[in-house]
């Protein structure tokens, strides 16, 4: 027999929404909106005036207007260049940082691309290599680690 739980936890993986408001404490990021997105390996990030020196990777994360927009400039010694198929099909190649997520008052690492996103809805998206680490998507949920953390 089959059981349903709404919230919490599944098999020792925990149940995330489709969408979610979570932290990047250091890109001074707070409460901002990201998709799920198990059809994206990595998770992925909008920046602007993004550029390399040998000091490391420099970029603002976010533009204007978007809630958590703090409009400081971040840079990151270490990164890795990949090549990535973008969701219409283009081949690009990317800056992959590794900052940290929290959800559901955990710390997680996690590996970024950095790209333009001004014309998707959501400015980041989280994406399997992250979601392999212990979480279940709920698609009829959404803000679950936003709400638990309130």
């Amino acid at each position: 027999m089959n059981s349903f739980t709404p919230i919490g936890t599944i098999m020792e993986k925990t149940v995330i929404g489709r969408f979610d408001r979570v932290d990047f404490p250091e890109l001074g990021l707070r409460k901002v909106k990201v998709k799920i997105d198990t059809g994206a390996y990595n998770s992925s990030i909008h920046v602007t005036d993004l550029r390399e020196d040998e000091h490391g990777v420099h970029f603002i994360p976010l533009t204007e207007g978007r809630k958590g927009f703090a409009g400081k400039q971040v840079s990151m010694p270490e990164f890795e260049k990949r090549i990535v198929r973008s969701s219409n099909g283009e081949i690009e190649e990317r800056y992959l940082i590794e900052t940290k997520v929290i959800l559901f008052g955990e710390v997680i690492p996690l590996k970024m691309t950095l790209t333009d996103r001004s014309q998707m809805r959501f400015p980041i998206l989280i994406g399997r290599s992250l979601l392999n680490k212990g979480f279940v998507i709920d698609v009829s949920r959404t803000y679950l680690s936003f709400k638990t953390e309130r």
